[in-house]
């Protein structure tokens, strides 16, 4: 059933009638390529163009022929590729690429490691199976897969097994279990905050691992001195494990931040920029002016597009066990304002 959802997505992009390949929508080879019927485009960013597939597809065949995506050459005189990090040079997903319809297919198998991630975290969390399967449908669908197709796709994919991990720790920590039958979900856990970061967008990773922490010291209430100091360790070898695992990408990254040029994120960036008060109804209402980039109002659709959503996380609120106060309060709040 979680399959579903990933499947007709991938067959519809790549069979259906609206044409969503990134190559023809922004490559330059084509112009005036949106489907005449609907307006608008499949996603908010170009740069699901721009760099994921363009840098993405040359990191894949460079691997496929045997050498290592550390220069891209094609950029000028030359620029890093592993180090750019949205080409998510050494994710593996990112070896679809190199395949015909190569985004989609990646995309869809991203979908799908949300939505059997999120059935644990559900199930771990101590949803019935219906509301677990249900949960995790919603997440296949949720406002970044489908409003953003570029490299902040790819780290979603990964929060709910985060999650998942800090749930089974925080259960055998609980119960005192020795390092042995702890070793498990410390790994885990490791290998999917490395593949979070080997994703290709640390930003994403930043602000959902302040829910995760915000998670963590939910949960270390419920446990006592003992049973907390196992759980902090284990969350810190996970950790240091994910470090390594991720060090040659975190050493090219650091390497070329100092001399990257972050273009309008730089300095203040965008923060003079926001929707005036008529857009908020999109809150409630994502799509009431249209497609993505559909609506001719730049003041409503210059900055995401016109799409903007948190009816999510009124429909979440029904997923939220029940705790007894203040876990209850907190847990609801971590959940409605992170997860969703």
């Amino acid at each position: 059933m979680l399959s579903a959802i990933p499947c007709f997505i991938a067959l519809f992009s790549i069979f259906g009638p609206f044409l969503t390949d990134t190559v023809y929508l922004y490559s330059g080879v084509a112009v005036n390529v949106q489907a005449s019927g609907l307006a608008g485009f499949p996603t908010i960013d170009p740069n699901a163009g721009f760099t994921s597939f363009a840098l993405g597809a040359r990191a894949a065949l460079d691997l496929l022929s045997g050498h290592l995506p550390l220069w891209n050459h094609y950029e000028g005189l030359g620029t890093p590729l592993l180090g750019e990090m949205q080409s998510a040079a050494l994710f593996p997903p990112t070896l679809l690429l190199a395949f015909p319809h190569g985004q989609a297919l990646e995309q869809a198998f991203l979908q799908l490691v949300a939505g059997v991630g999120s059935f644990l975290f559900f199930r771990k969390f101590g949803l019935g199976a219906k509301a677990a399967i249900s949960g995790s449908l919603l997440f296949e669908v949720n406002g970044v897969f489908a409003w953003l197709r570029n490299a902040i796709f790819n780290p979603a994919a990964f929060l709910p097994w985060l999650l998942f991990a800090v749930e089974g720790m925080h259960a055998t920590a609980m119960a005192e279990r020795p390092l042995r039958q702890r070793l498990p979900l410390i790994c885990v856990g490791a290998a999917m905050a490395a593949l979070a970061l080997y994703a290709g967008f640390p930003e994403e990773v930043y602000f959902y691992s302040l829910l995760l922490m915000g998670w963590v010291a939910l949960r270390m209430t419920e446990l006592s001195v003992r049973q907390a100091l196992i759980f902090v360790s284990d969350l810190l070898l996970t950790g240091l494990i994910a470090l390594a695992l991720s060090a040659p990408l975190l050493v090219a990254f650091v390497d070329f931040l100092g001399e990257a040029a972050l273009g309008g994120h730089g300095g203040n960036g965008f923060y003079g920029a926001w929707l005036n008060s008529g857009a908020i109804i999109q809150y409630i209402i994502p799509y009431i002016f249209g497609p993505i980039f559909a609506s001719t109002n730049q003041t409503v659709s210059g900055i995401w597009g016109n799409t903007a959503g948190i009816s999510d996380l009124h429909l979440s609120s029904l997923l939220s066990p029940d705790f007894s106060p203040p876990v209850g309060a907190l847990s609801k709040f971590f959940w409605l304002g992170g997860f969703s």
